[in-house]
């Protein structure tokens, strides 16, 4: 398979797996249209937690980041110094775990068009819920991103370290 044929599958199935699964949770906890959307708010926060859990880890396993706050390069037990972790075979590629599970899986999870549709009319209906809506998604989506690209690149380290 050609790789942007390989690369557009491996989205493809991802997002339909995150979209089923944001609909069935959607369907099981249906917001009312004068209330907070807690759905999405959890979807999308879950979502920006996981995707920097997900790049935190890769970009430490793979070496393309350092792994967690330390030495300098060229200490000892710095990123340069650390050997590659041991990798089972059958654990794929770091951009094929990004295509489906980051691009596909939690794109298609989290949704920024209902977000902004139920924020648009949240802030219609009642304002100072709407903008508590907003900036509690901003903040929060920033912040658990932050968390999760720290948790990923502790795991690795931890890892390295023999800790885990």
């Amino acid at each position: 398979m050609r790789a942007e044929a390989r690369a557009l599958a491996l989205v493809a199935a991802g997002g339909a797996a995150g979209a089923g699964l944001r609909a069935l949770l959607s369907a099981w906890w249906p917001a009312s249209a004068d209330s907070l959307p807690t759905t999405t708010l959890l979807v999308n926060l879950s979502g920006a937690f996981l995707l920097g859990l997900l790049h935190g880890w890769l970009d430490g396993r793979l070496g393309e980041r350092p792994a967690a706050p330390g030495p300098t390069q060229g200490e000892p037990g710095s990123a340069q110094d650390s050997a590659p972790l041991p990798q089972p075979v059958a654990v794929p590629s770091g951009s094929t775990l990004r295509l489906l599970l980051g691009t596909g899986l939690l794109g298609g999870f989290t949704t920024h068009s209902t977000f902004s549709l139920e924020a648009l009319r949240l802030l219609e209906q009642a304002p100072a819920l709407g903008g508590t809506y907003l900036l509690g998604s901003f903040t929060g989506g920033l912040l658990l991103a932050a968390v999760g690209l720290w948790a990923g690149a502790s795991l690795v380290a931890a890892v390295r370290q023999g800790v885990a």
